[in-house]
């Protein structure tokens, strides 16, 4: 598994360790490490293997982003895995679509949000609440 954030990494980590023990799974960022060599790993995108079974890029929107977008799409593009899985708002399918023309099978699955997106309104960042 890879995301974006530290924080959504270590959240799949602890759920993965959860379920497949703290031997099976390992936790990758820029700034630490545990267990490295696990057979599961959870990482921030910079820090995904390059090779594997199978990876879920999570956040692959990101992919347009100027300043972090080119580690999304080598991963995508130069990643050596079985099966890759990419998770992205369905703005961003048409661009990951022409990044895997030459994949043997492509899928695509929308799901529904579970959680309604509603506009607060404008407010100070001292207002904003918890979660």
């Amino acid at each position: 598994y890879s995301s974006p954030l530290r924080l959504l990494a270590y959240e799949v980590y602890k759920k993965m360790v959860a379920r497949y023990g703290d031997d099976k799974v390992g936790f990758i960022t820029g700034e630490e490490s545990i267990n490295p060599d696990a057979p599961l790993l959870a990482t921030t995108v910079e820090m995904a293997p390059e090779e594997g079974e199978s990876i879920l890029i999570d956040e692959a929107h990101w992919l347009t982003d100027p300043d972090r977008g080119h580690v999304w799409t080598l991963l995508i593009v130069g990643a050596r895995y079985n099966q890759l899985y990419i998770a992205t708002a369905r703005e961003a399918v048409p661009l990951i679509k022409e990044l895997v023309t030459d994949a043997y099978v492509v899928e695509e699955q929308a799901f529904e949000r579970k959680t309604p997106i509603v506009y607060a309104g404008q407010m100070h960042l001292r207002n904003v609440p918890p979660k």
